[in-house]
């Protein structure tokens, strides 16, 4: 028999999908056919056609919803060329559909991927002429798809994935104001450090300045010291050098008085002699 997919646009409120949650049980332990509607000519003999709506799975995992939409799959009776095959026609495996829509569900990919994976994956398991061995890379890869998303799988029903999102949300948040009050107050208390830092300096630099201006002003009171001793010096030196000429100066008139009385008496020797001699 040959199967075909559809999907129908329904009603976000009334319609679901099947989804898997890992590590929880399921709430229908079997496939439920909701809809089998069967039509049949009265009086020719034509071919049958069978429309049956999947809405749940047996897996061992809970449901979510779809979104709104729904997989159909319309069983069409084989022709006459197709009748040597219908004995090895595969049978569609529901499980690994209902893992296909978990797996990609929960990781999150693009609706019109996880149409083309479950459309692949109903065509590959439902069509007589694929066989198994065709099925078998897209297994391959969805059985790889569960494993890498096996811890990712999020438990619980809606309201509580909205609560841990929100309180993920929150925590963040305060993170941030923490983290800002942080910064705040960092930059407050360098701020005060760059105050106290530049009150030092000033500080510094005026000491600095002051330390100068005492050592020039030691350097000229040296200065000036060393002049007056100078200046006292030559005081003093002129006043024994004023000593000794005034010495000298004794001296010298006293040396004159005795010249002069060595000329009187020389005169009063040479005129003895002048009369002695007359």
């Amino acid at each position: 028999m040959k199967a075909r997919r559809l999907i129908l646009e329904a009603d976000s409120s009334t319609e679901s999908r099947a989804t898997v949650s890992r590590g929880r049980p399921t709430r229908e332990a079997g496939a439920e056919v909701n809809t089998v509607r069967e039509k049949e000519a009265p009086t020719e003999k034509g071919p049958r056609t069978s429309e049956v709506r999947l809405t749940t799975v047996a897996s061992s995992r809970t449901t979510r919803k779809d979104k709104g939409k729904d997989v159909l799959i319309e069983e069409v009776p084989p022709t006459h060329d197709e009748v040597s095959l219908a004995g090895i026609k595969m049978k569609t495996p529901l499980k690994r559909i209902a893992e296909v829509l978990a797996v990609l569900s929960d990781s999150e990919e693009d609706p019109t991927a996880l149409e083309e994976v479950v459309a692949r994956a109903v065509e590959g398991a439902g069509g007589a002429e694929c066989g198994p061995l065709k099925d078998l890379p897209l297994l391959q890869y969805l059985n790889r798809k569960q494993e890498k998303y096996a811890e990712a799988t999020t438990n619980g029903t809606y309201v509580e994935i909205v609560r841990n999102r929100t309180r993920t949300k929150v925590a963040a948040a305060f993170a941030v104001v923490v983290k800002e009050c942080r910064n705040q107050s960092t930059e407050a208390k360098l701020e005060a450090c760059r105050s106290v830092y530049n009150a030092e300096s000033l500080r510094v630099d005026e000491l600095t300045a002051t330390a100068e201006k005492e050592q020039e002003y030691e350097a000229e009171l040296a200065a000036k010291a060393k002049c007056e001793g100078a200046r006292i010096l030559d005081l003093e030196l002129i006043e024994k050098l004023e000593t000794e000429c005034s010495e000298l100066m004794s001296q010298r008139t006293q040396a004159e008085e005795q010249l002069c009385e060595m000329e009187t008496r020389l005169w009063e020797a040479e005129e003895k002699n002048w009369q002695f001699v007359s």
